[in-house]
């Protein structure tokens, strides 16, 4: 094992396929936050997903019988509202792509939020994430306000979206139709761009060299903890698989089988 597990003070955790799937945790969730609330270690949540407000993911936690707080919860729609409202200040005009927790979440930073086929002439920025009422009159909507100036910012890009029944189109899939109808390029806020967990870091006070990033998807997860400069824990448990290993020209720090076996390690290192 080449990480030293004993070395780590900071958890910063992907949520799907490491903690739960949708709403059913997993195995060993609860003595590993046990595990973390004994030692003193600090954690958060950094998800992708921008269906659900940060209240939505404590919640889903507090149902699982993990208690947090808003400030350890960070998703790529309250990064991505913290952005805009930065840039182009209070009030400013989004048009958005996506679902209820995305719109929420940027209205809550102050935002006004256009959708469907309410939209002004012109907007501050377009954002686009995955959104299953998708429709082609929104795509159209939203290429002619690219083309014309506004911002493209998205969420993500995870290309699918883990479900019980099989993997579903993700914001990727909304973002290429987006990139093809525009020829230009979003900015991404969640992984595997580094931003979300260098804006956790920042805001837990935490140090690099004692935080690792846990995720299940060695292409955003674990890509993002590389870039963000801390280790990266890549699990089994959820989209990612062994065979990725052997194609991809990064390599995380340590690859396990699930939350339950980080904790049996965790145990014996301390």
């Amino acid at each position: 094992m080449e990480l030293d597990l004993k070395s780590l003070k900071t958890f910063l955790l992907d949520g799907d396929g490491v903690l739960y799937e949708e709403n059913r945790p997993f195995p060993g969730i609860n003595r590993f936050f046990d595990f973390l609330e004994h030692r003193g270690f600090r954690w958060a949540l950094l998800t992708n997903n921008s269906t659900q407000s940060v209240n939505a993911f404590r919640e889903r936690l507090a149902r699982f019988n993990v208690k947090a707080t808003n400030d350890q919860i960070f998703t790529s729609s309250s990064v991505l509202g913290a952005m805009l409202a930065e840039r182009f200040g209070p009030g400013a005009p989004v048009y958005v792509i996506g679902e209820h927790g995305l719109k929420q979440t940027l209205r809550d930073s102050g935002l006004t939020v256009y959708q469907d086929n309410d939209v002004p002439g012109q907007v501050a920025a377009v954002a686009a994430a995955i959104d299953r009422q998708l429709t082609y009159q929104k795509l159209q909507i939203a290429t002619r306000l690219i083309r014309a100036g506004a911002a493209f910012v998205t969420t993500n890009t995870d290309r699918t979206l883990p479900t019980p029944e099989g993997h579903i189109p993700g914001s990727g899939a909304v973002v290429a139709s987006l990139i093809a109808s525009t020829d230009v390029t979003p900015i991404v806020m969640g992984k595997p761009e580094p931003t979300m967990y260098e804006v956790a870091l920042k805001q837990m006070g935490a140090d690099p060299n004692t935080t690792v990033a846990i995720g299940d998807r060695l292409e955003t997860d674990i890509l993002g903890g590389i870039r963000a400069g801390i280790k990266t824990i890549f699990v089994l448990s959820g989209a990612g698989t062994q065979g990725e290993l052997q194609s991809a020209d990064y390599a995380p720090d340590l690859v396990i089988k699930d939350i339950a076996t980080l904790t049996d390690e965790l145990e014996k290192a301390w």
